[in-house]
């Protein structure tokens, strides 16, 4: 949605730290992390991303910045932005979980039948992880 607004008049109708944006005065949305497990190593792949909230959620979101918000109920969001490979992620619906102050909150995206929320259900190997690498990034990640 910010991409959206003409570069000439992001400045004065957007609001946008590294964590948050406002566009508008009416449109809030915050970053966070989509975790996708691997199957065959330690760890996840984490995606960065992007979701639009109510202003209720985003207020919330900015009282608990600095705490350990771990024990709030989960949020609604849509998710603002398609991934290669991923085309209809735009305003698929997440749950939020808000983390500690050192911790981006995380997105669990709801039942669909989209390639991420399959994904992030059952696992990818490190193998997948080069593909995703090398569709976003060709000439820094050879085909795998």
């Amino acid at each position: 949605a910010y991409l959206e607004v003409p570069a000439e008049e992001r400045a004065a109708r957007c609001q946008v730290t590294s964590d948050s944006c406002v566009s508008d005065g009416r449109r809030h949305f915050i970053r966070c992390c989509i975790f996708i497990p691997l199957r065959d190593h330690d760890g996840n792949f984490v995606w960065g991303a992007w979701a639009e909230v109510s202003p209720a959620t985003f207020k919330r979101y900015g009282a608990l910045f600095h705490a350990d918000a771990t024990n709030e109920p989960p949020h609604p969001g849509a998710l603002s932005a398609d991934a290669a490979g991923y085309e209809g992620l735009n305003g698929h619906p997440v749950s939020i979980q808000f983390g500690t102050a050192s911790e981006r909150p995380r997105f669990t995206l709801i039942p669909s039948s989209n390639l991420m929320y399959r994904e992030q259900t059952e696992g990818i190997t490190v193998h997948r992880v080069f593909e995703i690498l090398h569709t976003l990034f060709p000439k820094d990640f050879p085909q795998p």
